[in-house]
């Protein structure tokens, strides 16, 4: 795992320190004042009503990524830099199909422990909504589809799951599916100290502890409902403990201390991950109606599609499992259609070169190349 830290320490006052503390007109007992004096790590707190931090040595940021974080090697451009256009990545000759966006619909996150984000807002909806606002909208058509409910997922995913993919995708016309999962954001040593029990005597002062974030970002096809690709984050930051005060989550303030940082840092891996993941695979849509010798699928314009242009006719062929008999599917060539009838979000094809060898059917689909 490649490690991204972020840390600021803090030293102490090497000396000893004799503090009175008055309350109520007197003293504090002695036992107060040697606790006082064991506890304290930084005297600017009481000269200068700092934020009191945590005692232990962590650093307030630390987030890990796959190693495999990059996983398109872009070209140079003219001026030696790495080239902005992944479309260079994934062909070698120019062509206006290699250009064509693809849908992408994000659906709301688990959350493992609800317990653990009270203070985060909606935070199953909130995350995968700016997580969609971070994709590169050259390349993709983003559906938020928050409000949907994630799939339970593991790595030996059933049938259930592969057909509620389907379900979803074909919902939102989308040609692939994003779900995620927060597995941990509990707080370490929940116990308070008995230097934070002392933060009564400076007004204001916000107690911070050291938080982990754990989560898992999933990326489906939704023809087939299979898994393309999962990735796994973990890492930590200091975060306030008392909600009162605490800005919203994913607020510019927010983002602005620790925690709201690193979840900025991982909307930011996680968008990059996913353009990584799915830029090089072609477009597809799914057949909508079949009339004569003419089809329609669902997208247009907005993904770039434009009349005249050429695409691959898929079958969908269900099979069954040879050992559980479960079916599951997978597409063949037909032929291929061309391009007749644009509109925002369908278009309309002719068969190229004749009927196509087998039968088409709604549920098949259009694919770039």
């Amino acid at each position: 795992m490649t490690a991204i830290k972020r840390a600021k320490t803090f030293s102490s006052i090497g000396m000893m320190v004799v503090i009175t503390v008055v309350t109520s007109g007197c003293s504090t007992t002695g036992k107060l004042i040697t606790e006082a004096i064991e506890q304290v790590k930084d005297l600017d707190y009481f000269l200068g009503n700092k934020e009191l931090k945590d005692e232990s040595a962590a650093p307030e940021s630390t987030a890990a990524i796959p190693t495999d974080f990059n996983r398109v090697s872009l070209p140079n451009n003219a001026n030696g830099q790495p080239s902005t256009d992944l479309s260079r990545a994934c062909l070698s000759i120019p062509d206006p199909k290699f250009s064509y966006k693809k849908k992408v619909a994000f659906l709301g996150f688990e959350i493992d422990k609800p317990h653990q984000v009270v203070d985060l807002g909606a935070i199953h909806k909130d995350f995968p909504r700016y997580l969609a606002q971070r994709m590169n909208r050259q390349s993709f058509v983003v559906v938020d589809a928050s409000h949907e409910r994630s799939p339970s997922i593991n790595r030996n995913f059933d049938i259930d799951t592969t057909s509620y993919i389907q379900h979803i995708a074909k919902k939102h016309n989308s040609q692939f599916v994003v779900t995620g999962i927060i597995n941990d954001a509990s707080r370490a040593h929940a116990k308070k100290t008995k230097l934070e029990k002392l933060k009564s005597f400076a007004p204001g002062t916000k107690i911070k502890k050291q938080r982990a974030l754990e989560m898992t970002l999933t990326v489906f096809d939704g023809a087939t409902g299979v898994i393309i690709d999962e990735s796994q984050y973990s890492g930590s930051a200091l975060d306030q403990l008392s909600m009162s005060g605490k800005p919203p989550a994913f607020s510019a303030q927010y983002r602005e201390q620790h925690f709201g940082h690193l979840l900025d840092t991982y909307l930011s891996h996680q968008s990059s991950w996913l353009a990584d993941t799915l830029t090089c695979l072609p477009m597809q849509a799914n057949v909508t109606s079949v009339s004569g010798s003419s089809i329609t699928f669902a997208t247009g314009t907005e993904s770039l599609i434009m009349p005249g242009d050429t695409l691959k006719l898929l079958r969908r062929i269900q099979l069954k499992h040879t050992l559980t008999g479960d079916p599951h599917y997978r597409f063949e060539e037909n032929g291929e259609v061309v391009i007749t009838q644009v509109y925002p979000n369908g278009a309309l094809a002719q068969f190229s070169g004749g009927t196509p060898p087998y039968q088409v059917n709604q549920g098949d689909i259009v694919q770039a190349w």
